[in-house]
Order: structure tokens, then sequence, then C-alpha cells
């Protein structure tokens, strides 16, 4: 008898194992192939001439966190840039299902403005 209990105590136990396992594992809620990154965007647009064939102004933006300013070349979707302001803005990025060539690979869209701050344009 005491062997028919453990028996049967096995065959919960495995019976019950994935159960315990799925509802401790974390879900996660961001979409496969999207992430958010927070920017500083500077106070004034960056002019460049023939830059991989497109010439034009772009936001200078730097990852929070990071050391140096790189040049944007794209907009941010659902961003309205003003020149003479700073933002610190969070942004959500995602990979471009089919690239091409003249397209970019990684586009960005804004979730937040987190500040805007004037900035002299003499400084």
């Amino acid at each position: 008898m005491n062997c028919k209990l453990n028996r049967t105590r096995g065959i919960a136990f495995i019976l019950l194992l994935p159960l315990f396992l799925l509802l401790s594992c974390e879900k996660n809620t961001e979409e496969e192939g999207v992430w958010k990154e927070q920017w500083l965007v500077g106070p004034s647009l960056i002019h460049i001439t023939n830059w991989a064939e497109a010439s034009g102004d772009y936001l200078e933006i730097k990852k929070v966190g990071s050391d140096s300013w790189t040049v944007y070349p794209n907009a941010v979707e659902g961003f309205d840039y003003e020149e003479g302001y700073e933002y610190e803005i969070l942004v959500k990025g995602r990979m471009t299902p089919e690239p091409v060539i003249d397209r970019p690979a990684m586009l960005y869209s804004l979730i937040e403005i987190i500040s805007k701050e004037k900035k002299n344009p003499d400084l």
C-alpha cells in the first residue's frame, strides 16, 4: 500500500510540475524585435552635405549613458523637433521587416518627451 501511495504522489508531481513551471515564468511584455532607448537630442540640427548621397539637416543624438553624440539621419515618428531646445526623449526602436538599401534598417518612434529645455544658441 505504501508503494501505491508513493506512485500516486509521483504521478501527481509529474502532472503538476509543468503547471508550476508555467506559472513561475515571467512573461515578456516586449514585442519581439522591439526595444526602448532614452536619447538626448541636441538643440541644433547638423547640416551634412553628400552623406551617403543624401544632403540635409539631421538630429544630433546621444543615448543616455553614452559619452558621444552621433547624427541620426531619419525622422523619429511622432516627434516634432523644435530647434533651440534640448530634449530628453524615450523612443521605441524596431527593425524594418524588409530592409531596403535606401531605407533605414532600424526605425524609431516617440514614446515620451521626458524633458524639453530652451538652450542659448551662443553657448
